[in-house]
């Protein structure tokens, strides 16, 4: 005999209900009717949870993706005196940020802002705002511009690289066998007074030494024949 199998639906409830709970009392009676995904809450409904005075129901509200946002809840948000509720908007991906909002997040007070704008796809960074992220007070910021940043970087950006004060940085760098360091910045990283950090720069002089002479070997064999 087969098995029949049923798809548990999920219930309709009325717009009396649904507004009855995104105004409940109790506030985790609330949250939990935001965090249902089994109806589409109109425009005075985002409006009012993305204003509300407690900081989970307005982060609950901004996780919600079936709605769009406005650019003035977009902006309101951004500028928002809670550095997580700031987070939050920063986080979601369904907005093209505006070049003042890039500058804004890539400059805020909070580190943790600045880590989320430093991580957050969607924009391109100009040279000026690379060169502030890599030398970023805060370890964090500077690990997340490390992992953004691809290995077509510049001589400047070598520089600043090589004196960070991180041991962190530094290496993270050095592993990266595609870059190809200033002769310069490798003698410098040489005298480090870090043993390990001299030693990878010594790694890096080897490297960079064998595939010159590979190159230079390639070259000369193309040329006999």
């Amino acid at each position: 005999m087969e098995e029949i199998h049923t798809q548990k639906k999920s219930p309709k409830y009325t717009p009396e209900q649904i507004e009855a709970g995104l105004t409940a009392k109790n506030h985790t009676v609330k949250k939990s009717w935001i965090e249902r995904m089994s109806f589409t809450p109109t425009p005075m409904q985002i409006e009012r949870g993305l204003t509300d005075r407690h900081e989970d129901i307005k982060k609950a509200w901004i996780q919600r993706m079936d709605f769009t946002p406005t650019p003035e809840q977009i902006e309101r948000g951004l500028t928002d005196a809670n550095p997580w509720i700031r987070i939050a908007w920063t986080q979601r991906l369904d907005f093209s940020p505006t070049a003042e909002q890039v500058e804004r997040g890539l400059t805020d007070s909070n580190e943790w802002v600045r880590l989320t704008w430093a991580e957050r796809s969607g924009y391109t960074p100009s040279m000026e705002q690379i060169k502030r992220g890599l030398t970023d007070r805060d370890l964090v910021v500077r690990v997340a511009w490390t992992q953004r940043m691809g290995n077509d970087i510049t001589p400047e950006h070598m520089d600043i690289i090589a004196q960070d004060s991180s041991y962190v940085i530094i290496m993270a760098w050095l592993s990266r066998t595609e870059i190809t360091w200033p002769q310069s910045i490798i003698e410098r990283g040489l005298q480090h007074q870090d043993a390990n950090i001299r030693e990878a720069w010594v790694e890096v002089l080897q490297r960079q030494n064998h595939k010159e002479h590979a190159s230079h070997d390639d070259f000369t064999g193309m040329h006999n024949l």
